[in-house]
């Protein structure tokens, strides 16, 4: 059986769970969401003492096939570079990328690699400008407009 605590400032997702079969289900506030592009204090940090999968699950569509998922990667092996990949599933998408700093001192740095000017964190970037951003254990999301693509996108981390 595992121990996993789950801590964030923010409020309702502080619990600990025990784990003793393959999938446990852990229901968190759905206003931990991040909702809006730039920082936020919405970041949660799992510790176990055992090696566990963590799978990420919104299902803000409960009548449809449509969901978000994701995987959380170990604060030990997350990687320093980063390059956004995305895809277009219906005309009216849009793409968006997170970032978890899981240190106190975190530096990102985000380069342009699209054709077409971006404002990230107030910034306006074009082809290969870039713009760092601080991040202290918090987190920084991105969301473009309708039909907006961001592929290419290099994210470069300490």
């Amino acid at each position: 059986m595992a121990t996993v605590n789950i801590y964030s400032p923010y409020p309702g997702v502080n619990k600990t769970v025990f784990v003793n079969q393959s999938v446990t289900h852990v229901d968190l506030p759905n206003t931990i969401d991040i909702i809006s592009t730039g920082l936020t204090s919405r970041g949660i940090h799992i510790l176990s003492d055992k090696p566990i999968s963590v799978v990420g699950f919104i299902n803000d569509y409960p009548g449809c096939c449509l969901a978000i998922a994701f995987n959380g990667l170990p604060a030990d092996k997350q990687g320093q570079y980063y390059k956004i990949q995305t895809l277009f599933y219906m005309p009216d998408d849009k793409q968006s990328f997170g970032i978890v700093s899981a240190n106190s001192d975190t530096s990102v740095e985000i380069t342009s690699k699209v054709q077409y000017p971006l404002t990230i964190s107030g910034n306006h970037l074009n082809y290969h400008d870039n713009v760092t951003i601080k991040l202290k254990l918090q987190c920084y999301y991105y969301e473009t407009s309708v039909g907006f693509d961001i592929s290419g996108l290099e994210i470069t981390g300490n």
